[in-house]
């Protein structure tokens, strides 16, 4: 967050103490997933994206923590035994039958055969670009400025080192889901919304128009960069699987909603419908 304040790429921080921070007032207007077809838009949220993965400094604060170790693979060995350790200490106090169904589907997240696939579709990013990723990229995490002329990235809170396909097969995976229902579960599978073909493609080669290295090679570059989007998509789906169990309240999955049960289904189902196409060797 400091980092990112004090070179202008974040907004202000005044202060910052263990417990708050006071920053300034960042006069934008939330973006809504419909908002997400303008081309106009997403070349802005390219640019700002292509500009903070290739931000060296960034990369270097990040790597201090992360040993240059890539958030896709940490997420396995960090979460995946707490995901474990859930289901054996509460596989036998679910009671409603809805959620008892839904965790026997995902109990699949525990399994060596998962994680087998898990790590077999990271091998086919093993040649991707490191770079310093959001990883955490939807419509709710950006910002329009007042003057419509820019697009501002916020909540930091997953930047890591990450694979450069990583924060763009997220926001593909996220222009597929509405944040925005109203009643339960408060998020919607909106399969309608979800970019197309063509503007994927445009998105790809705009984010690649921003990085001087590719802007004359743009046209080259982004069938490679395509084939490392397709196999991250099932990764990134995968990985917010994980992350809806491990902060679920497994103590009252039938004493309340838990929208975190649907999201990971959700998710999951996402994971097993892409796997198989993802341009990997396992498959």
């Amino acid at each position: 967050f400091s980092y990112l304040a004090k070179m202008g790429k974040g907004i202000k921080m005044y202060h910052a103490s263990p417990r708050y921070r006071i920053e300034e007032f960042f006069e934008g207007k939330k973006i809504k997933v419909e908002d997400l077809h303008s081309k106009d838009l997403m070349r802005k949220i390219a640019k700002a994206l292509c500009e903070y993965n290739q931000d060296k400094e960034l990369f270097k604060v990040i790597s201090r923590f992360d040993s240059y170790i890539p958030f896709a693979e940490k997420i396995l060995s960090d979460w995946k035994p707490i995901i474990v350790q859930e289901f054996d200490s509460y596989k036998d106090s679910v009671k409603s039958e809805e959620s008892h169904k839904i965790l026997q589907k995902l109990k699949y997240l525990t399994t060596p055969q998962f994680e087998k696939e898990y790590r077999n579709l990271l091998q086919g990013l093993s040649g991707s670009e490191l770079v310093a990723s959001h990883c955490d990229l939807h419509e709710m995490n950006m910002l329009k400025s007042a003057d419509m002329k820019r697009v501002m990235l916020i909540d930091y809170e997953y930047t890591s080192v990450n694979y450069r396909a990583m924060d763009i097969a997220t926001l593909y995976v996220e222009t597929g889901i509405d944040y925005t229902n109203p009643s339960f579960p408060y998020f919607k599978h909106r399969s309608d919304l979800k970019w197309t073909q063509d503007e994927l493609d445009f998105f790809i080669e705009s984010y690649l128009e921003y990085d001087p290295r590719f802007r004359k090679y743009k046209k080259s570059e982004a069938p490679q960069l395509m084939r490392e989007v397709r196999v991250a998509e099932p990764l990134v789906s995968a990985l917010w699987a994980m992350w809806a169990l491990i902060t679920a309240d497994w103590k009252n999955f039938d004493k309340k909603k838990n929208w975190n049960l649907k999201y990971a289904e959700l998710r999951f189902d996402m994971y097993q419908k892409n796997k198989k196409t993802a341009l990997c060797p396992y498959y």
